[in-house]
């Protein structure tokens, strides 16, 4: 399997990675060079070579957000939406 990060605002693949963990350091990545809001518009899915999970939708937006800092225990304040 195949986990793919997409930028849901330019619609460009932002990279493939061998298992979620990897996927999800990237967007911690992203969140730490660009800030949180550049990974806000990111989107995880896997694509299964077999055709069982082809393209299922992992999580995106502030919910892969949180993914991300919670499988990683990492502790960061949280983000007011007004």
């Amino acid at each position: 399997m195949t986990y793919e990060l997409v930028d849901l605002d330019s619609r460009n693949l932002v990279g493939t990675y061998p298992d979620q963990d990897v996927a999800l350091l990237a967007v911690l990545e992203t969140i730490k060079r660009s800030g949180e809001d550049a990974a806000s518009t990111l989107s995880l899915g896997v694509d299964d070579p077999s055709g069982q999970t082809d393209g299922q939708l992992i999580a995106q937006g502030h919910d892969l957000i949180s993914r991300a800092r919670a499988r990683f225990s990492i502790d960061m304040p949280a983000v007011v939406y007004v």
